[in-house]
């Protein structure tokens, strides 16, 4: 059983793919770079991620992986398939993961910063050349739920929010039911069970049942949610449910996408 806790060198590659979203091998699409970057945070630590930049002025999604075993690289198809949709993708690694962990660092002290890590690499993402800075949409696995819905909350340009397997506040759900919702793609697997804790208390839930109630009380008309049997935790949904991807793909592009 898992327990959900929610907190609140520049290399440049020009590549060619075919469509992944759309397999139609009379369809060209867009040349696009992939840059990895390092961020400033609010104290000076570099935060590294990867910058996937379409050729063309467009929309953007901030990526946010899982805690635990999760890194930037876990959203290297997704963000791939994004660009070539004529999306500026930016991944990055939360502290404690991938190439944001050294020696010596104190992963409990360092998970009290990742919510200002989210701000600064949300303003970086904004102010990149090519992105529209009205539409922007984001994504977190497991507990940088908290962190997508973080943006979402304070951000007014965030449109659109992907949750994988990861719950919102109640106040967070209270938002949702507002005006102001942005539209929300939940998903996740019955059989995944989960402690997470609701007004001070852990209560036994499911990652679909969270990410349901997400889409359920969100006023957007978009919003949406997959319901599956038993796919795994977060990203990890993605080997066992291999449409996903495309499914989540296909949704930005008909909310923010031109």
């Amino acid at each position: 059983m898992k327990y959900i806790h929610r907190i609140t060198l520049s290399l440049s590659l020009f590549i060619a793919l075919p469509g992944l979203l759309f397999a139609q091998s009379d369809v060209e699409f867009p040349i696009y770079s992939i840059t990895n970057v390092s961020i400033s945070a609010q104290d000076g630590r570099l935060l590294p991620g990867t910058m996937y930049r379409a050729n063309s002025p467009g929309p953007a999604v901030l990526l946010f992986h899982q805690f635990g075993t999760g890194q930037r690289w876990d959203y290297e198809r997704l963000a791939t398939m994004l660009t070539t949709h004529g999306f500026h993708v930016l991944a990055i690694d939360i502290r404690g993961h991938g190439d944001n962990s050294y020696e010596g660092s104190d992963d409990q002290v360092e998970g009290n910063k990742v919510i200002g890590d989210a701000d600064v690499a949300f303003e970086w993402l904004v102010r990149q050349q090519g992105v529209v800075p009205n539409k922007i949409g984001t994504m977190g696995a497991s507990g940088s739920v908290g962190l997508a819905m973080h943006l979402a909350v304070t951000q007014p340009s965030i449109q659109a929010v992907v949750a994988l397997s990861g719950h919102a506040s109640q106040e967070e759900l209270q938002f949702l039911g507002s005006t102001n919702s942005p539209a929300i793609f939940g998903a996740g697997s019955l059989a995944d069970d989960m402690m997470v804790r609701f007004e001070g208390e852990f209560t036994k839930v499911t990652g679909a049942a969270v990410t349901g109630m997400m889409a359920d009380r969100s006023s957007h008309p978009s919003s949406t949610h997959r319901e599956f049997q038993d796919s795994g935790h977060g990203t990890d949904m993605f080997a066992r449910e291999p449409g996903l991807e495309n499914d989540i793909v296909g949704w930005f592009v008909d909310v923010i996408g031109q």
